[in-house]
């Protein structure tokens, strides 16, 4: 939560303590919004590769259809997928 005021902080801060240009203050926010997001994406973007990974090697492998029968095989709903 903390990571997420960053941004703000910098851009009260630097202004208001250290007496910089806004336009210093604006970059030192921008720089701190794009850390904050590059923290945030890139645990999301390594769990969507190791998935897609998972996946083709599961379909190259040809184990993928005992992985699907079992987990459909878990439902008590016995309707056929679509």
């Amino acid at each position: 939560m903390l990571a997420a005021a960053a941004p703000i902080f910098v851009l009260l801060y630097l202004p208001g303590v250290r007496r910089k240009a806004s336009w210093i203050a604006s970059l030192g926010g921008w720089s701190a919004a794009a850390y904050g997001a590059a923290f945030g994406l890139f645990p999301i973007g390594w769990v969507v590769f190791t998935t897609i990974l998972l996946f083709r090697l599961t379909e190259t492998s040809g184990q993928f259809e005992i992985l699907k029968d079992s987990v459909g095989g878990l439902s008590r709903d016995r309707t056929p997928a679509r």
